[in-house]
Formats: structure tokens, sequence, C-alpha cells
């Protein structure tokens, strides 16, 4: 592990946020590595997307990603897009194998959260004047998610709740 990447104020709540997201991730993995159910599993994936994860995709693009150049923002937006389609089709319950479905999206949000933070917000932050970072900042939601859902399937020998 390296060191903590050092992160302007203004763009803090992405990054609470997005640790967030790593847990998500690491709750799917650990879900997978005690085998617990996918019908048990599935049901977290749609609460955590529909509860947290479309609402920060879409403060992102809107207060974010206009301040990158295309290249990046363009990235972002696709990873965001493939992100909402596997949400989608693990919805639906199609081509559900086993877990596969499950561990690709818990690597994609993993891939495209690391991407954020170590390519994309170090490159606004070099963009943008401290004004439009403080701008930036006053129209995130400081608002923190609370995970509070009641089945914790990653704990290992938890019942269902």
């Amino acid at each position: 592990m390296g060191q903590p990447i050092k992160r302007s104020e203004s763009l803090m709540p992405l990054s609470r946020e997005h640790h967030i997201g790593l847990l998500f991730c690491w709750k799917l993995r650990q879900g997978i590595k005690f085998e617990v159910p996918a019908d048990r599993i599935v049901p977290y994936v749609l609460f955590f997307f529909n509860k947290f994860l479309n609402n920060h995709f879409t403060e992102e693009e809107q207060q974010v990603f206009i301040y990158a150049t295309g290249e990046l923002s363009g990235k972002a937006v696709a990873e965001h897009s493939s992100i909402k389609a596997l949400v989608q089709k693990i919805e639906a319950g199609k081509a559900m194998k086993g877990y596969s479905d499950l561990l690709a999206l818990a690597d994609m949000v993993d891939e495209h959260i690391r991407f954020e933070e170590r390519v994309l917000f170090p490159h606004i932050e070099t963009r943008v004047s401290k004004q439009e970072l403080e701008m930036i900042g006053s129209h995130l939601s400081a608002e923190v998610l609370t995970d509070d859902y009641p089945d914790a399937f990653w704990i290992k020998d938890k019942p269902a709740g």
C-alpha cells in the first residue's frame, strides 16, 4: 500500500463516497468467498445501486466531469454506463451463472473508483482554479451514506436477516 492520496477538500465528499463504494466491492467479494447464495446478494446490489451508486454517478457527471478533458471524462462516463448495464443485467437475472456477474461488478466498480481517485481527480485538481474547486465542492452533497442494509451476508455464518 502506498501513501494516501492528498485530495482537495472540495472533492472529499466524493472520495468519502468512493470509500463506501470500495466497501461495497469488499462485501460482494466476501459474500462470494463465503458461498452465500447469489439470490441473497443480488438484493443488496440493487439496494446499493438505487440508494447510492446511481445518484453518485449523476452527481459526478453533472458537477465534476465537466472540468476534465474529453478523453478522461469520456472514459469515466463510459465506465458508469458499463456498471449500470451490468447492474441491469443482474437485476433481470439474465445469464447469471454462479457469481461471475457479481464478481465482475465488484471488479468494475473497484477499478473505476481507483481510476477516478488516481487519474481523473488529480487531473481536475491541476486544471481548475481554487475558486472552481470550491464551486464544485459547494454543489456536492455533504450527506454521507449509511449502508444500513439489514442482511449482513458478508459476515461469515451470519444468517439471513
